[in-house]
């Protein structure tokens, strides 16, 4: 193996091993340079229409030569002009820029004549362009200045470059992906009014809501030991040990429940009721196929959800009074409470009831209520608390 070429595989290889890192492309990238001499190295990605698209990461060997072509002349470059995509995406291998862009078009370019010329008089060039996904694409430019182009064995070099590139650029898309995917999913969880937990085979913490990480924190029904959840009350048994185990022995002997249920007293008489239940298998191209576990701790004395006029007019033409009510009605108050505290008779109060019931489908006052606790998920946005889950702690 050639010094260069060991150079080459020195430079691509921690690409792999972190995709995300912006320095890890960087180095990368002057570790090219110094393989291939040349003046510019700039690596960009873009999202939709070539060059009115939008640009995504940029690395490069030059800073200020990349905030230049991001501010200002990435929408005039003709490397990134849709046909010159086509066309380098249809060879499939690293190209001399003037197979896919004529010298003569390039010499009379205001990317050419007010960029590339300030920037050591860069004419020639040595790169491609590769899909991402449906509509995201990058292209890899080496630069060198006007005489000094690049020869064949420097392009086949770069070829092997590319091709590492590529696979690393798409690892890195796929894993911001997963990223996004994962914080919106963390984010959602965190919005629920209930302690929720995902759990292991053996109780370890896989990730807790923001409303079961203050019940570890507070200790009272749940605490982590050597980053395991377990019961916060030793003495009575460690319930989340028992209950898993008894989840995992239920396949092998034949159950088909994948769900259980625990009751749990605490001190005067606070009741707290946990729910556990058997996650799907990971996917197919996950390497750890072993069983999650969700765990949700209700509390009865939590707030129940208050949604407001706009969200019941919503969901049943409420209007702002009968909302008001409503939520009077979900907190436990009686009609005749209601109507001292909004200083109005309680036959007004009892004909909104009534209009109520028409607009809902219901025929008691007590349907109403179950209808109204059904159909609001129990998220802290509607909890009616600023900070959910005390009670639980």
């Amino acid at each position: 193996m050639s010094a260069r070429t060991e150079a080459l595989l020195g430079a691509v290889a921690p690409l792999h091993d972190a995709p995300q890192d912006a320095a890890v492309w960087q180095r990368a990238l002057g570790l090219l340079a110094a393989t291939i001499p040349c003046g510019q190295v700039a690596l960009v990605e873009r999202t939709g229409a070539a060059t009115n698209g939008e640009l995504g990461f940029v690395a490069g060997t030059d800073t200020r030569f990349l905030d230049e072509y991001r501010r200002e002349f990435h929408r005039v470059d003709p490397f990134a002009r849709e046909e010159v995509v086509a066309q380098l995406h249809d060879l499939g291998r690293v190209a001399h820029s003037s197979e896919v862009v004529r010298d003569v078009e390039l010499q009379h370019s205001p990317f050419y004549q007010q960029f590339l010329s300030r920037h050591g008089d860069l004419f020639h060039g040595l790169g491609g362009s590769f899909a991402l996904c449906e509509r995201s694409h990058a292209q890899l430019w080496l630069l060198r200045p006007r005489g000094q182009g690049f020869d064949e064995d420097e392009r086949r070099r770069l070829d092997v470059f590319f091709a590492h590139a590529r696979s690393a650029l798409r690892q890195r898309r796929w894993q911001a992906r997963i990223k996004r995917e994962r914080d919106a999913a963390l984010a959602w969880m965190d919005g629920w009014a209930d302690a929720s937990f995902v759990l292991d085979a053996n109780g370890g913490l896989v990730v807790a809501n923001l409303v079961g990480e203050r019940v570890l924190r507070a200790g009272n029904w749940l605490r982590l030991q050597d980053a395991r959840v377990c019961a916060a009350r030793g003495e009575a048994g460690d319930w989340v040990r028992t209950t898993l185990a008894s989840m995992l022995r239920a396949p092998r002997e034949g159950h088909a429940d994948s769900a259980r249920c625990v009751a749990l007293k605490g001190e005067g008489g606070a009741a707290l009721y946990a729910v556990f239940t058997r996650l799907p298998p990971a996917q197919a191209s996950s390497t750890d196929d072993s069983p999650r576990f969700g765990l949700i701790l209700r509390d009865p004395r939590q707030a129940r959800p208050q949604p407001d006029a706009r969200q019941l007019h919503d969901l049943f033409g409420l209007t702002a009074a009968e909302s008001r009510i409503a939520n009077a009605l979900l907190a436990g108050q009686t009609v005749e409470t209601i109507a001292r505290d909004a200083s109005v008779r309680r036959d007004t109060v009892r004909a909104h009831v009534k209009r109520m019931l028409s607009k809902t489908g219901t025929r008691r006052q007590s349907d109403l209520l179950k209808l109204l606790v059904k159909t609001l998920p129990n998220l802290r946005s509607l909890s009616g608390a600023s900070e959910a889950g005390d009670a639980a702690e």
